[in-house]
């Protein structure tokens, strides 16, 4: 076997040309690269990690004015909201349209009253309002049944919350719900997900 055969970059050397077409690719690899972990970040950040700023107290204690959340937009695509589920939500109560945070008491199907102070799902006290008694029961007062798409929807603090008991929001549907708020980054002592 001749020796020459092995001279990189020579035209005896078989192995040669093979190498040298693809040189030319190698110049696109890390701008694909590049441009392919922008992209990925991007939509990390649109789906799982747009940041909300906590405005009003109806959702004390669970979260508080001036905390800073992440909303998972994409939760929804995949699965219908669940009770207990912290949306954020937009609505037209009061007259003007605006983005809300609120927690999922019902979902469709269920039925849904507000009496002697206290919240009622499909006839079960709904534990995580137990301890405040509910003095505006609103249009839960005698009762509603959730149809399909439907979503009731309150405050962790009744008190100061304009939620689906009031007309002026009433029940929510799919299409209306933003995301899922999932995750706590401000302040940084209370940094961590929400339940």
């Amino acid at each position: 076997m001749p020796s020459d055969r092995f001279f990189t970059g020579s035209h005896r050397d078989p192995y040669y040309d093979l190498r040298d077409r693809r040189r030319p690719f190698k110049k696109f690899i890390f701008p694909l690269e590049i441009a392919g972990v922008i992209v990925l970040a991007f939509l990390l950040v649109f789906f799982f990690g747009i940041q909300i700023r906590i405005s009003d107290t109806s959702m004390e204690e669970t979260l508080r004015p001036g905390q800073r959340v992440l909303l998972n937009r994409f939760a929804y695509h995949l699965s219908d909201p669940k009770a207990d589920d912290i949306v954020l939500y937009n609505t037209e109560g009061s007259g003007w349209q605006h983005n809300t945070v609120k927690r999922v008491v019902a979902v469709p199907g269920d039925y849904v009253q507000i009496t002697d102070g206290y919240l009622y799902v499909n006839d079960t006290r709904y534990e995580p309002y137990a301890k405040t008694r509910i003095d505006m029961p609103g249009t839960a007062k005698d009762g509603i049944r959730l149809s399909d798409d439907e979503y009731f929807l309150m405050g962790d603090d009744p008190s100061t919350s304009e939620d689906s008991r009031y007309e002026s929001v009433g029940l929510i549907r799919t299409d209306a719900i933003v995301g899922k708020v999932w995750f706590r980054i401000a302040p940084f002592d209370e940094f961590g997900r929400i339940e």
